[in-house]
């Protein structure tokens, strides 16, 4: 310890020197170093997703989660009825008949081909990522007038890219489908939808911490669900096929191992590695770093949570920044909409009043993906206008 040699410049100093220099009396404490305890409890340790299931749900949609599960999108995309599918941004006032209705509504507004690639435009955010599957249904087109399966725009595909929040695009090796010929305003079973049958990595429910239980029309269900990621795959031909050879993270490695002497509350996501010699054996690059750590910020890319930055530039002072995502970013989106002139001539030309849906907002230097529900009445002027998606960077 350094001090100043006058009482004037460090009180430490003369308080030292008065207690003398020999005798262990005067002496002051050993240095010593304590342990900083970590008193949590080994769940407090790792990551865990909360799973609510609300009381309204009905004994037939839903059930508690259970170990061994893998996660996945519920596959009910389009509604039981057209009642159902009519709900989401109607003209007039509905009512909802329970808290599963439109929960997985996934439309498509318009899709294009060129070249064996075909491009999809989705109603709302699609919340995809590249590799995950896809099956697309019902879209109509001029060489697949009746939405045949395997056909024009339909089947399952491969994501291979995000280009916006609305859109991706897939491989599609058949036939030119022509153009795109749905009208979307037609709110029924029938709008072309899309389905995520697989995402680019598997994720299974290892625990089940029953928080609360679930009780049908009563309490909602609360649950922490500990979740492993099981998609570690050789990177050694012929075992490198993900579809045949894919493997969990080990287990014993769930806790992260603790060091006393540097310790670190939130450990860094481990990175796993499947051996090519002992099929099936996967190691972490770190014991102790975390497993669930890993399978959480996956599933925030595989299920679209959040938008990945591509890059940050500051300016020379450092007081501005820019941020980079890899697409469209939700910001500065369009919160509400008014008519300032009624216009003419909207609409099919009939004499009667409609609704037209994704109505696409353009003016604007800008701005991205925002679209809206017009009505409009029987001499062709829009009468009422709703927000569909607010799209992004409307300045």
């Amino acid at each position: 310890v350094n001090v100043a040699t006058a009482a004037t410049d460090n009180s430490l100093y003369p308080t030292i020197n008065s207690l003398g220099t020999s005798g262990l009396g005067n002496a002051t404490p050993r240095t010593y170093i304590t342990r900083k305890p970590d008193t949590r409890a080994l769940a407090d340790k790792i990551y865990r997703a909360r799973y609510v299931l609300p009381a309204g749900s009905g004994i037939t949609s839903a059930r508690a989660p259970q170990r061994d599960y893998i996660l996945q999108e519920s596959s009910d995309v389009t509604g039981a009825n057209d009642t159902e599918v009519a709900l989401l941004f109607n003209p007039s006032s509905v009512t909802m008949n329970n808290v599963t209705e439109m929960r997985n509504l996934s439309f498509i507004r318009q899709a294009d081909w060129s070249a064996n690639v075909a491009n999809y435009t989705t109603e709302l955010p699609h919340n995809l990522s590249v590799g995950s599957k896809v099956k697309i249904v019902n879209v109509t087109s001029a060489n697949n007038t009746t939405a045949i399966g395997n056909s024009g725009f339909n089947g399952t595909f491969t994501v291979t890219g995000i280009s916006s929040a609305n859109q991706f695009t897939v491989t599609n090796d058949y036939s030119d489908p022509g153009a795109f010929s749905n009208n979307t305003s037609e709110r029924t079973t029938s709008l072309p939808t899309f389905q995520r049958v697989e995402t680019s990595n598997n994720f299974y429910v290892y625990d089940v911490q029953n928080i609360i239980p679930y009780v049908t029309g009563v309490q909602d269900g609360v649950y922490y669900l500990t979740i492993v990621d099981a998609s570690n795959t050789p990177a050694v031909a012929p075992f490198n096929d993900s579809t045949q050879f894919s493997f969990s993270d080990p287990i014993e490695e769930l806790y992260p191992q603790n060091d006393r002497d540097n310790t670190v509350s939130d450990p860094n996501a481990a990175t796993t590695y499947a051996n090519p010699d002992l099929i099936g054996q996967v190691v972490v690059d770190e014991h102790r770093n975390s497993i669930t750590k890993k399978a959480t910020e996956r599933i925030y890319r595989d299920f679209g949570i959040g938008v990945g930055i591509t890059d940050i530039v500051s300016t020379a002072a450092g007081t501005a920044h820019t941020i980079y995502t890899s697409h469209d970013h939700g910001l500065n989106a369009i919160t509400s909409l008014t008519i300032t002139d009624a216009g003419s001539a909207y609409g099919n030309g009939t004499g009667s009043a409609e609704s037209l849906y994704n109505a696409s907002l353009t003016n604007s230097a800008t701005g991205k993906n925002a679209t809206a529900r017009i009505t409009v009445n029987a001499s062709g002027e829009i009468t009422a206008i709703k927000l569909m998606s607010g799209g992004t960077n409307y300045v």
